[in-house]
């Protein structure tokens, strides 16, 4: 009984009775430049009823398909199609009128049901106890907000559930959406509402999908970091198989340091890379090296050894390899070796909050230089950070290069030689976090 006064009440709110004065006007397209307008009367989230003039009963027959142009006001529409079902009689204030019901789920085909299918299978699921919300301002209503939990996300669409259990958009209608997700600011994204999908096992209610209007590299990218918050057992490989941009893991990277490798298991998984690939000094000789681990909750993502040298004539795992000219003599250095990373967690999105780990740590111990060996085809990537390429002795390994960048002034030298974006993706916030104000060591008690 219980269940059944939640089903009546579920569908009672996803109908709302408007009456003959809000306004709402609905206009079918026949064909040429026929038109039979009329004024909306009931709207639920798969069509609408309006009245119009009793002698176009002829001209709209049952089963009929047609555009309907919905207007908010007298400038701002959209158009959609419907499916005419039913007809009746409605009086108001003396005159009758002609009631037409139509459904925004036109003629939709066995192969249209598989392909959207296939689609919600392919999104990537949130499941019901999730923290992304929109917040969608309805324009055929005054001051009306609709809000709307994040279910499934796809590069192309999102799946959403309202959060009161009703809404009034109709297939087809542009809505302007506040995005309210863990890991970014609130940012409004312009949709397409598709249609209600029905219920599945893994959400209680029929959710919404909303179609992105155009697809942002910058947009998808910010999804992508709430999926990979929201269900920690996700991998890279599966956000970039579901058609998504390479995610920043900056905020979902947990750093360890330590004096000497640890006995991890976990370590036997990594890979090495272009970045950092060869340890060159046996364990015992790096007497200053401590390394620095990446975890994403409990999995080990990356570790490598930054190997601090006060001086680069000794304990210097690069100096046997002519790295270093005379320039750098007694001049501390902090040195990237050893580098591995988790198979699953390509490297372009864990290498800023990595470089990012490595200056704050070398800058902090008041070292010079960070040092560290790529590949050339890679050189380029670190040249946009401000990174500068040494000089090696020939003959050595045609593609092997070492790159260094000068940190004795901080991040301050780099305002100037880098890349407007680069600074504001790689340095703004490490460079902020670095020039913090301290209390005087008097002040403190």
């Amino acid at each position: 009984m219980a269940n059944q006064n939640r089903q009546l009440l579920k569908k009672r709110a996803q109908r709302r009775e408007l009456y003959l004065g809000e306004n709402v006007r609905a206009f079918l397209i026949l064909g040429g430049s026929r038109t039979v307008g009329g004024e909306v009367i009931s709207l639920s989230e798969s069509g609408l009823a309006f009245v119009c003039e009793p002698q176009v009963d002829a001209e709209l027959p049952i089963g009929r398909v047609v555009q309907l142009k919905l207007y908010y006001d007298a400038r701002r529409y959209f158009t959609t199609s419907v499916e005419i079902r039913n007809k009746s009689v409605f009086s108001s204030q003396g005159s009758q009128y002609l009631r037409v019901g139509v459904s925004a789920a036109a003629g939709e085909s066995v192969s249209d049901a598989e392909d959207l299918v296939k689609k919600v299978e392919a999104s990537i699921n949130l499941g019901m106890d999730t923290c992304g919300f929109l917040e969608i301002e309805n324009p055929m209503f005054f001051d009306e907000h609709d809000y709307f939990s994040i279910r499934a996300v796809h590069p192309e669409f999102i799946l959403v559930a309202p959060l009161e259990n009703r809404h009034f958009l109709l297939p087809g209608q542009p809505v302007e959406a506040r995005f309210n997700i863990p890991g970014s600011t609130s940012f409004v994204e312009d949709l397409i509402v598709d249609r209600s999908v029905p219920d599945r096992d893994w959400w209680a209610s029929d959710v919404l999908m909303l179609n992105f209007a155009q697809k942002s590299e910058k947009t998808l990218a910010k999804i992508a970091k709430m999926a990979m918050i929201q269900k920690p057992q996700l991998h890279v490989q599966e956000i970039m198989k579901a058609g998504f941009p390479i995610p920043y893991l900056d905020f979902l990277l947990r750093v360890q340091f330590a004096a000497r490798d640890k006995d991890d298991p976990q370590v036997a998984m990594l890979k090495s890379s272009f970045f950092a690939p060869g340890p060159y000094l046996a364990e015992q000789d790096l007497k200053s090296a401590r390394v620095l681990s990446f975890y994403r909750q409990n999995t080990l993502i990356a570790t490598m050894k930054l190997n601090f040298v006060p001086d680069v004539r000794q304990s210097s795992a690069f100096y046997g390899s002519g790295v270093y000219n005379h320039q750098f003599y007694r001049k501390s250095v902090v040195e990237i070796l050893d580098f591995k990373h988790h198979p699953e967690y390509p490297l372009p999105s864990i290498l800023v909050p990595i470089i990012q780990q490595c200056l704050r740590a070398s800058i902090q111990a008041d070292f010079s230089f960070l040092v560290f060996e790529c590949t050339q085809q890679t050189e380029n990537i670190f040249h946009r950070m401000g990174f500068t390429t040494l000089k090696t002795p020939s003959p050595g390994p045609a593609d092997r290069c070492f790159v260094s960048l000068g940190i004795k002034q901080g991040l301050s030298g780099l305002t100037s030689g880098v890349h407007h974006d680069t600074w504001e993706r790689v340095y703004k916030r490490l460079h902020a976090y670095l020039n913090r104000k301290h209390p005087l060591a008097r002040n403190i008690a």
